[in-house]
């Protein structure tokens, strides 16, 4: 099952949701067709999601914080549409 809760507030008073399987699987976007582990969206994004028959690379812990893989500051541009995106 697809589990969508709150994930942060922006510092512009946006709220991220985040998206996931519940079964460690990965997840496809129904509108586009991208596949992910785990998808973060603002809350008023129209996305929604289908749970695909592929393992995530590494299990979902929903009650951790998600590690980056990528620097914090270029995550965070990338989320704002800053200079680094």
């Amino acid at each position: 099952m697809i589990i969508r809760s709150f994930y942060m507030t922006r510092p512009d008073g946006v709220n991220l949701y985040i998206s996931y399987s519940d079964s460690g699987m990965k997840i496809r976007q129904d509108q586009t067709g991208a596949v992910y582990d785990t998808a973060v969206d603002v809350e008023t994004a129209p996305y929604t999601y289908t749970e695909t028959d592929e393992s995530v690379d590494e299990p979902i812990d929903p009650t951790q914080p998600i590690e980056p893989t990528i620097p914090a500051q270029t995550a965070l541009d990338i989320i704002l549409g800053g200079d680094n995106a």
